[in-house]
């Protein structure tokens, strides 16, 4: 693809995101959608086959960056610990800056479940295995307890999507450093006292 159709199908995802994240699925109008773009109709056609495709690419693209993002954040770092503490703080990083993707992926529309599922596990999900390995080597370097690793690595990400999504959620939110500082505190060093 040529830069500019790239810069296009980019400004074409960009304008969808945040028309999705207002009206969702079925209530955005590709109209709307190519205004915001400030394109034609027809030219958001020439790069999404349908809304339904346009939706799921937003989704995906969005996915990707933020996996990309946490491998650029955590490739120079080789200490399982801190390895897990980074990609915990870029991913909730990442959201605080990019909400209005975490709003359409708060709101799925149910018939879009499937499709929706599907992307998070070519994108998001399929990057858990990483995670996993990480805290294999955190288990054998004696730094984290042994712990099935993968049962494990869900519920780090179970641990910080609703983290996340109360800190999104509330009014007079503290500051999303708080928030991780919190995660990170329960993780490493669990809610027991003594």
């Amino acid at each position: 693809m040529k830069l500019c159709e790239q810069q296009r199908r980019t400004e074409i995802l960009e304008a969808a995101k945040e028309i999705f994240s207002v009206s969702g699925f079925h209530k955005a109008d590709m109209n709307e959608i190519a205004k915001a773009a400030n394109i034609a109709k027809g030219t958001v056609y020439l790069y999404f086959q349908s809304k339904k495709d346009l939706f799921i690419a937003v989704i995906k693209n969005g996915l990707e960056n933020l996996a990309q993002k946490i491998r650029n954040e955590v490739k120079e770092i080789e200490e399982p610990v801190e390895k897990i503490k980074r990609a915990i703080s870029t991913y909730m990083f990442f959201f605080r800056e990019n909400q209005l993707l975490y709003r359409i992926l708060l709101h799925p529309d149910l018939e879009l479940m499937d499709d929706i599922t599907e992307t998070m596990k070519d994108v998001k999900l399929s990057k858990l295995p990483q995670l996993a390995d990480t805290i294999i080597r955190g288990i054998e370097e004696g730094k984290i307890r042994p712990i099935d690793a993968d049962a494990l690595s869900y519920m780090i990400l179970g641990m910080v999507d609703f983290s996340l999504f109360q800190w999104l959620s509330s009014t007079n939110a503290e500051p999303i450093e708080k928030k991780i500082e919190q995660v990170n505190e329960v993780l490493f060093k669990g809610i027991l006292s003594g």
